[in-house]
């Protein structure tokens, strides 16, 4: 049999839907943010010390920097985390009005902020149902060492006085703060709506 007879039918090309591309080219970026850029410094030092800013919960989210102070798999254990939790999203249609602004914020914390990227996660679920919202400020907030109220807590003490003057966490906040209170007046006018 002659080579040049034998007919190759090659599959035909996969098609990807836009919302799949799209979230492959953030995911993308996001991998690469987490080669070029550097976590928090202090991080380390702070979880060393035994006086994160973050509540009980935290932990358990970020466990390879919480309890090995690995900051390599803490990141690909992140971005593994990400990319479920953003699946999951575009898999239950949350709406664009949610999502365009979840996955900016994500950047925007894959470049600097990686400690909040959980807590994100966290209340963006808080559209889903409300009791997420507060599952993500216990996440954020030194709750669970003592009285949140405490301040002669370490825990408490530095997430205070920590980062005075900071304008890089203050911008976290800023945008953390948005994501408590988007998902909260979300569901008010849901329920303004039934009534």
């Amino acid at each position: 049999m002659d080579s040049s007879s034998i007919n190759i039918t090659l599959p035909p090309l996969i098609r990807i839907k836009p919302k799949w591309l799209y979230l492959i080219l953030l995911q993308y970026l996001k991998a690469i943010f987490l080669i070029i850029f550097a976590i928090d410094p202090p991080l380390p030092v702070v979880i060393s010390l035994g006086i994160t800013p973050y509540g009980v919960l935290w932990y358990l989210f970020n466990w390879p920097i919480a309890f090995f102070l690995n900051s390599d798999i803490w990141k690909i254990w992140l971005w593994i985390i990400d990319t479920i939790i953003c699946i999951f999203f575009i898999s239950i249609k949350l709406k664009l009005r949610i999502y365009i602004p979840f996955q900016i914020t994500d950047l925007l914390f894959f470049e600097q902020g990686l400690a909040n990227v959980s807590v994100l996660w966290i209340s963006v679920l808080g559209f889903i149902n409300p009791i997420f919202i507060i599952i993500s400020l216990c996440v954020k907030l030194p709750i669970g060492w003592s009285l949140p109220w405490d301040i002669s807590n370490p825990h408490v003490s530095y997430a205070i006085y920590g980062h005075v003057n900071d304008i890089n966490h203050l911008r976290t906040y800023s945008y953390l703060t948005l994501w408590w209170l988007y998902p909260t007046i979300d569901w008010f006018l849901r329920t303004l709506k039934k009534h």
